[in-house]
């Protein structure tokens, strides 16, 4: 009996609006890094900015990725595009633009964000 093997990147998640595509790099165990892109061209007259629900996205991840197993409470954090330095301890960023919740991540067209998720910061 054959079963199909389906990638994560071809289940796209239920928490991404139309023109959002993702792409995730493993960091280390239970630590990945998101990177979000909104394909929308912005001199289009329909492009408009898209909200992505990030808790819930990491958390249908994890998912997807255990078997359907249920998610622990991911951590999440914003990054400058390299995913190393977290775009909030940059002092020109962090006065005006700290995100408080990453439940409404607003995404403007043409616009690319990063975000590293770590699923066992409650371990530590």
């Amino acid at each position: 009996m054959k079963t199909k093997v389906q990638a994560l990147s071809d289940q796209s998640p239920p928490a991404l609006a139309n023109g959002i595509e993702y792409q995730a790099f493993p960091l280390s165990k239970g630590k990945i890094l998101v990177r979000l892109e909104n394909l929308q061209d912005k001199f289009d007259s329909t492009a408009a900015p898209s909200t992505v629900n990030l808790v819930t996205f990491a958390k249908q991840f994890w998912s997807q990725a255990n078997g359907g197993s249920q998610s622990p409470i991911p951590k999440i954090s914003e990054t400058l595009h390299d995913g190393v330095v977290d775009k909030f301890k940059t002092e020109w960023f962090a006065q005006k633009n700290q995100q408080k919740s990453f439940e409404n991540v607003k995404m403007l067209p043409m616009g690319i964000r990063s975000f590293v998720i770590d699923y066992n910061w409650y371990n530590i």
